[in-house]
């Protein structure tokens, strides 16, 4: 028997043991009352809230709150620890059933409960800041998070407490550029304070990597390259001193990132040669995780590549990507990588390999083609794999080609928008070839240019 299979549903109106029974109409039948419909609407938060048909009474049928509600009735009243993690566990149950303005109330209840005893419980209390804000985020308030963050940190004071550095950290990742200055405080404070306390206790090693990462990204907008470089110099710093065999596949790619990042501000500053050596190292320090080590290997490609320097194993180390990143999640960024990496193998292809550089070219657009549905592709990367792939297949495959500009002709690329944009040096297709196609229906591309989302085409 299951746990739902467990839950009593007490009849609405004389509180014996009943059964709900689902259908058109969800009721609870009782065998001496008989059938009561229970009608669902909207709350004024948004949230669909169920009550009695006739009194108006809510009346939960979720069996995980139901299980949370009656746990929260069992804790006595001035725990206010037990209350609050009481609390947060039916505000959970609350969101996970689609109702998430219930949960945020309830979260914040526990926070009115902590703010009354902060001195006591420090750590708590700003978890329990964290947990508000993270659903004021998830319902789209920023700034309402922004606030949240603010008013504990101004009860909070200057108190030497790695949990209030961590909430420092979190308040300066929501910066926005009219609260860069304050963010920029807060994430510089953050870090004495961790300096002065170190970071036990806490539940993430990383908090200094993502405030030195938030302060670089600061500093570069601002266009202070002399401190973007500095913080990333310490962020990469702090995650070196952080790698050990136990470090997740998800930290050693941010770390190939870093490199990357790294990587290319030598080489932006013509220090190509000490760029080549980081690089290298990425690649070395990634060799045994293998998504890692194929983002830490395109960055390397794309510096190769945009050096005149590829080595003769180019197209193996490319074999390589793209057989640790083919079963990855379908992630934009993941997706994208893995599209040039089938650009950057055709490279390697000799001139004459058609049917090799089709199906590389040709992955790569399809791949793209499948982020432009979703609305997340890079507008000026599928048109240079969109314009390669023509090339080729106006050479031996004019069906094919015809469906391609077809389906492109759809989402508002039209031969003329891949004929004005730059000619990709990614890609072996040989030159520019000129085709006819019907005008430029009104479907524009979602992207960076075009905005509009598009749905995907019934074609295959």
């Amino acid at each position: 028997m299951s746990s739902d299979e467990t839950v009593v549903y007490p009849c609405p109106k004389c509180g014996a043991p009943a059964e709900m029974i689902e259908g058109k109409d969800t009721v609870i039948r009782c065998g001496a009352c008989g059938d009561t419909r229970i009608v669902l609407s909207l709350s004024v938060n948004g949230d669909i809230q169920t009550t009695v048909e006739g009194t108006g009474e809510s009346y939960e049928l979720d069996p995980a709150v139901r299980r949370a509600q009656k746990a929260l009735e069992s804790v006595p009243s001035g725990h206010v620890i037990a209350l609050a993690d009481a609390r947060n566990a039916l505000a959970a149950a609350y969101a996970d059933s689609g109702r998430e303005g219930i949960g945020e109330d309830l979260a914040k209840m526990s926070l009115t409960d902590l703010r009354s005893a902060v001195s006591r419980y420090v750590s708590r209390y700003c978890e329990q800041v964290s947990l508000c804000a993270f659903y004021a985020q998830a319902r789209g308030g920023n700034a309402d998070a922004v606030r949240m963050y603010d008013d504990a940190l101004a009860i909070l004071g200057c108190m030497d407490d790695p949990s209030v550095a961590m909430l420092k950290i979190k308040r300066g990742l929501l910066w926005t550029r009219p609260t860069v200055d304050s963010s920029r405080k807060h994430l510089e404070e953050a870090l004495a304070i961790l300096e002065r306390t170190g970071t036990d206790g806490l539940s993430d090693d990383y908090v200094r990597v993502a405030a030195y990462s938030a302060l670089r990204t600061i500093a570069q907008q601002s266009g202070d390259r002399e401190a973007a470089s500095d913080y990333l110099d310490k962020e990469l710093e702090e995650r070196l001193d952080l790698l050990d065999a136990d470090t997740t596949d998800a930290r050693m790619s941010e770390l190939a990132d870093a490199m990357g990042r790294k990587a290319e501000e030598l080489a932006n500053t013509g220090k190509k040669d000490e760029a080549l050596k980081v690089l290298n190292d990425a690649a070395e320090v990634t060799a045994d995780r293998p998504m890692a080590n194929a983002y830490a290997a395109m960055n390397l490609a794309r510096f190769q590549q945009s050096t005149g320097s590829v080595p003769d194993d180019f197209g193996e180390r490319m074999d390589r990507v793209i057989d640790a990143l083919a079963g990855a999640p379908e992630e934009k960024r993941t997706m994208e990588t893995l599209a040039q990496a089938h650009m950057f193998r055709s490279m390697a292809r000799d001139a004459e390999d058609y049917d090799g550089l089709v199906a590389d070219i040709g992955a790569s657009y399809r791949i793209l083609m499948d982020l432009a549905y979703k609305g997340e592709v890079n507008e000026m990367f599928l048109m240079s794999a969109a314009r390669s792939y023509l090339v080729l297949l106006n050479m031996k495959d004019s069906e094919k080609a015809k469906e391609v500009r077809s389906e492109l002709a759809e989402i508002g690329i039209s031969q003329m928008d891949l004929d004005r944009s730059s000619r990709s040096s990614m890609g072996n297709a040989g030159k520019s070839t000129r085709v006819d196609i019907a005008p430029r229906p009104e479907k524009p591309l979602p992207g960076r240019r075009l905005k509009r989302n598009v749905k995907k085409s019934s074609k295959g």
